[in-house]
């Protein structure tokens, strides 16, 4: 049975997870959206510093909101969950208090807030989904022992990069494959490139500027894959990876003329394939 089986029997039995959104940007809007049509789950909170954002994303989700709960009160916006209303709080204390949230998804992309939000969650018993990989890339470990210590899940999330890699990985490795590479593609980099230079990409995106500029300098790329090295012990072949431009067809051949081992994460430029994952692997076996 496949996921979303799954999620629609979990539903069919009477069942419901409420989830809290924290962060309200580019892909916080998009998850709410998202599970607002999803069987077995319900947006039921989001935290934002921007109470308006957090507003509109529901807007968006809903086709306009009949009624939205904003408070900073855990008993106040414990009530609007129950009573399946929609709730907003600015406050990212206010979390740990809440009864009536059962996952935490922080998609915020910020490394002090982040780490104190997927601490707290699971400190106070709930399960925690990631889209943050800067937070998981520098305090990962100490994460997974809190969660293990409580008997909590804490999980990246399977959409993002190294989510998606992940998965990718597992299902070659299924089919009998060893890793030779396993790759985050990208589109171009421009490591001068800064909020000014890449102001028109994050119009034309709707992501914060500062944010564009780490996706297009590389930081992103290179906190993603730090991230799946961490998890799977594919380590660059030397800092910073080497970044080869290279298309479809000659991926294989172009990786491999400049990689001095095998086992590795790095990323491609350009091809006609652009931004993505993908991996590289092999077996001698007939």
């Amino acid at each position: 049975m496949g996921i979303w089986s799954r999620m629609e029997r979990w539903a069919e039995d009477g069942n419901e997870a409420t989830v809290a959104v924290v962060g309200a940007g580019f892909v916080g809007r998009g998850l709410v959206h998202r599970l607002e049509r999803s069987p077995g789950m319900r947006p039921a909170l989001i935290v934002n510093r921007t109470v308006a954002r957090a507003v509109s994303a529901y807007d968006a989700a809903r086709g306009g909101a009949e009624r939205v709960v904003v408070s900073d009160d855990a008993d106040e916006l414990d009530d609007a969950i129950a009573a399946r209303v929609p709730a907003v709080t600015a406050s990212f204390d206010v979390i740990e208090d809440l009864q009536g949230i059962d996952v935490v998804v922080e998609a915020t992309g910020a490394i002090d807030e982040g780490a104190d939000v997927v601490l707290r969650a699971l400190e106070s018993g709930k399960h925690v989904v990631s889209m943050n990989a800067e937070v998981d890339a520098t305090i990962g470990h100490l994460i997974h022992s809190v969660a293990a210590s409580t008997g909590s899940i804490y999980t990246i999330s399977d959409g993002d990069q190294p989510g998606v890699l992940l998965r990718h990985i597992e299902f070659v490795r299924g089919l009998g494959f060893e890793i030779a590479v396993a790759l985050n593609c990208k589109r171009n980099l421009d490591v001068h490139q800064t909020p000014e230079s890449g102001r028109a990409y994050a119009a034309r995106d709707s992501t914060s500027e500062l944010m564009t500029t780490a996706f297009g300098d590389g930081t992103k790329m290179n906190i993603e894959n730090a991230v799946v090295a961490n998890l799977t012990g594919l380590v660059p072949d030397r800092r910073g990876m080497h970044g080869v431009r290279t298309s479809l067809s000659t991926v294989v051949g172009d990786l491999l003329q400049v990689l001095s081992r095998t086992g590795v994460v790095d990323y491609t430029l350009g091809g006609d394939f652009a931004a993505g994952v993908g991996v590289i692997a092999h077996t001698d076996d007939p």
